[in-house]
């Protein structure tokens, strides 16, 4: 299955150990913003970094595009800006299978499509089971 993996930016490195795991028991990882390395930078005035982040945010969309399902890592606790919950959006938008790994942050991951778990064992065996 071809998977996009969203989380909070700082959660990158894990989110790296994450690919590879679903790599090697054959699934293709779509998401490269946690392997490109680049970080933008968080000035008072985004709008200095506009085209960069711009960029970044088009290729995210892109790889959302050719992934069948998103896995969304969430956390208890309050965080600032939360682009995974756009990328979440999107994927539901999109018709993408639509997995939370962690709390339901929002309204929208109670929604009967999306699978919600807290264990990443379980998550692997949800992701080998055959969908419609």
């Amino acid at each position: 299955m071809r998977i996009y993996l969203a989380a909070r930016l700082g959660r990158w490195p894990e989110m790296n150990v994450r690919a590879h795991e679903l790599a090697r028991v054959g699934h293709e990882i779509t998401s490269r913003w946690h392997a490109t390395g680049f970080k933008p930078p968080h000035p008072p005035d985004r709008s200095q970094r506009s085209g960069d982040l711009a960029a970044v945010a088009q290729q995210d969309l892109d790889d959302i595009a050719r992934a069948e399902a998103v896995v969304l890592f969430t956390e208890y606790g309050r965080h600032f800006a939360g682009g995974r919950h756009v990328e979440a959006g999107f994927a539901l938008a999109l018709g993408k299978r639509l997995y939370v790994a962690g709390p339901r942050e929002n309204v929208f991951y109670h929604l009967p499509q999306v699978v919600q778990t807290t264990s990443w064992p379980m998550l692997i065996r949800l992701l080998e089971q055959p969908h419609e």
